[in-house]
């Protein structure tokens, strides 16, 4: 944060030098996406002002921003328009998911390849996220159940895991499973993710 009080993102080496935990600019302004195409541009704007109002007025897509602004936008999202249901974020996660992979990541989309698109895409997590993993260390034999783990970051909040779970099952659905569903728990070092299909297309 500024002397002014503004959050100023960083650069990916000023955000190495000072530690901490960050996310990236892109993250955040996904979700100002999210509720214009969901609830229009007065939802967006009511975003905005949010985050005005928490010392971040311009968001940069490629710098750094601290987890816990991100977190209190998922939080504001959630109270103001999902009806104070933080499950419910995981519908901005299937958002991101449908931007993400039918965009800049569309290359990762094949089908019955979800398997695949986990091993291939764990290292994309720390694009967005300043610390942590994500690995995948399980599978069943017909492709219908993975287990992720994330570790190694400061801290795991409900809403990231929610929003995470939503991209999770979008990303699996679009390549060939049906019903996905995903529970998380905590651990000693960080977060199980499981996934599962009712079966594959």
């Amino acid at each position: 944060m500024s002397a002014d009080g503004e959050y100023v993102g960083v650069s990916t080496s000023e955000m190495r030098t000072l530690g901490k935990y960050w996310v990236k600019g892109s993250s955040i302004n996904s979700k100002r996406t999210f509720l214009v195409d969901r609830l229009g541009e007065a939802a967006a704007e009511s975003l905005d002002t949010f985050l005005s109002d928490h010392g971040a007025p311009q968001v940069l897509e490629a710098s750094w921003y601290p987890f816990q602004l991100y977190d209190d936008v998922l939080r504001f999202v959630a109270r103001e328009f999902l009806g104070g249901d933080l499950k419910r974020l995981r519908d901005v996660g299937r958002h991101s998911a449908r931007q993400s992979l039918t965009g800049t990541y569309s290359v990762f989309v094949r089908p019955g390849g979800f398997r695949s698109f986990l091993e291939r895409s764990a290292p994309f997590h720390g694009r967005y996220y300043s610390a942590g993993s994500l690995q995948l260390v399980g599978a069943s034999g017909d492709d219908t159940s993975f287990e992720l783990v994330q570790e190694g970051a400061p801290i795991y909040t409900e809403p990231d895991l929610e929003v995470a779970c939503g991209f999770y099952c979008e990303a699996a659905e679009m390549m060939g499973l049906w019903n996905v569903t995903c529970e998380y728990e905590y651990t000693e070092t960080g977060v199980r993710f499981l996934l599962r299909s009712s079966s594959a297309r």
